[in-house]
């Protein structure tokens, strides 16, 4: 049956229910949308980023150059020859138990993921606790870039400001190097692999008290169980 045309006309005025957006807000003042403000990084944060950053890049480049038959994992002979490529020649066991020490699964290798965290749990540590052999190779190769065998006084300098901080640079940089008549130390020099691990064993944490030692021990042990 036909609707009527009086019927059809009342329906064409009519708006039609769930019609468009633009319809529904007609007559409507337009609302903007907020700008999305950009998350910007201060200064220090950008440093401290690019710092991540560089130190992640040297890290990988070390691990490539000790895994020197790409399979993802560093090996006791790789190490051995790279020990003795840099001018150090390694005392029997002492490279097995670099391995060792940072050996979480017990393959008797150490793969990139136990080698960078063994560096962070190192650079991180306060209670003295952490393995320091294999970290020392490491640091010492991520400044040795051109694999030489030594690192400036500069390098060694950069080093000692990332572990102690500016207070302490002038201290420790004065306890490496001999002192001239000036009281600065004397020029360029370069630093093997033997001395720089020398020098760095000799360095200890401050002393602490018994209290101190047991909740620094919970702490490490608390970090070793959560990697």
């Amino acid at each position: 049956r036909e609707r009527p045309l009086s019927a059809l006309a009342a329906g064409a005025a009519e708006p039609k229910r769930g019609g468009s957006s633009s319809r529904r807000t007609a007559g409507r003042p337009a609302t903007a949308m907020a700008p999305t403000k950009a998350l910007a990084q201060t200064p220090a944060e950008l440093r401290e980023t690019w710092s991540r950053q560089k130190e992640l890049t040297n890290l990988k480049r070390v691990f490539g150059t000790l895994d020197t038959d790409r399979d993802g994992q560093v090996s006791e002979k790789e190490l051995h020859a790279a020990l003795v490529r840099i001018g150090y020649r390694p005392k029997p066991g002492e490279v097995a138990n670099m391995i060792w020490e940072v050996d979480e699964n017990c393959d008797g290798q150490v793969g990139w993921e136990e080698f960078q965290a063994t560096f962070h749990r190192y650079i991180s540590d306060q209670t003295g606790l952490e393995p320091r052999e294999l970290f020392q190779v490491v640091e010492f190769m991520m400044h040795d870039v051109d694999q030489s065998g030594t690192i400036s006084q500069d390098e060694l300098m950069e080093i000692l400001f990332a572990r102690f901080g500016k207070d302490q640079l002038a201290e420790k940089t004065k306890a490496f190097f001999p002192k001239t008549a000036d009281g600065g130390v004397e020029g360029e020099q370069a630093i093997s692999f033997a001395e720089f691990r020398q020098f760095m064993d000799t360095i200890k944490p401050k002393r602490k008290t018994n209290r101190e030692k047991a909740l620094a021990v919970g702490r490490w042990q608390l970090g070793r169980s959560e990697t």
